[in-house]
């Protein structure tokens, strides 16, 4: 089985379509946002959506291209309910001159490829980081790491529930940084794993707490609680699922 984990190195027509049957502020608004194009999700967001359009949403879906900086800079604006990152992240870690290692939460990667001549702005402000996929070492890309919310991205959330169907959302060594930052910023809650999970793994979970939200209408404690139980941990890295706030 292969992980994907990554390891961190340091709108005119819509609206005349809303307008023939409610008003747009009618709508609820859900998001997936796909970054893993290492791992095609094109079932993974067939039954996501229908879950969530069944439910009263409008979806809107990010493919591997459009996942840029730009994108986490807005995305706190757009009002979306429901988003579910479907991208790589790992653990950031400050590291020092004799090699002691500083962690400091957690990092989405974009697929956007670093260089130094771009978002000069941000990069000379601190407000984003570099990574590299696992597999990819000939690659770095740039990363969002907790404090960029905070410092670079426009407005808030509308009381979103953040679903990260990826690795390390909790990673142990700081499991709330980045949680306890998209809290701050206006979410109601966030949704990882503690660890590194495969991604046919994570897909699967995903689809099951969708499932128990929307269709059994359980609350994001008991749906998580039922995810855990049906699904259970990555079977081969043993981390779990967890919610925040408690």
């Amino acid at each position: 089985m292969i992980p994907f984990g990554s390891l961190l190195v340091i709108v005119l027509a819509a609206l005349l379509i809303l307008n023939n049957t409610s008003d747009a502020e009618d709508y609820v608004k859900a998001v997936i946002i796909d970054g893993l194009s290492d791992f095609p999700g094109e079932r993974f967001i067939s039954n996501a959506s229908e879950i969530l359009e069944n439910s009263g949403y409008q979806v809107e879906v990010f493919e591997p291209e459009e996942v840029v900086v730009d994108l986490y800079q807005n995305l706190l604006s757009r009002g979306y309910e429901i988003i579910i990152l479907r991208v790589h992240c790992g653990p950031l870690n400050d590291v020092l001159a004799d090699g002691t290692k500083i962690p400091r939460g957690t990092v989405f990667f974009t697929t956007e490829e670093y260089s130094e001549n771009k978002h000069r702005n941000l990069q000379e402000r601190n407000l984003l980081a570099v990574g590299n996929i696992r597999g990819e070492q000939d690659k770095s890309y740039f990363t969002i790491p907790p404090w960029f919310f905070e410092s670079a991205a426009e407005g808030s959330f509308s009381n979103s529930t953040i679903i990260l169907d990826s690795c390390y959302g909790f990673y142990y060594q700081a499991p709330f940084v980045m949680a306890d930052t998209l809290i701050r910023k206006g979410a109601r809650a966030f949704v990882g794993w503690d660890g590194e999970v495969q991604a046919e793994h994570t897909d699967k979970a995903v689809i099951e707490l969708l499932n128990a939200m929307f269709y059994e209408n359980l609350d994001l404690k008991e749906s998580v609680e039922k995810v855990r139980a049906k699904i259970g941990p990555d079977p081969f890295y043993e981390s779990q699922m967890y919610y925040y706030p408690y």
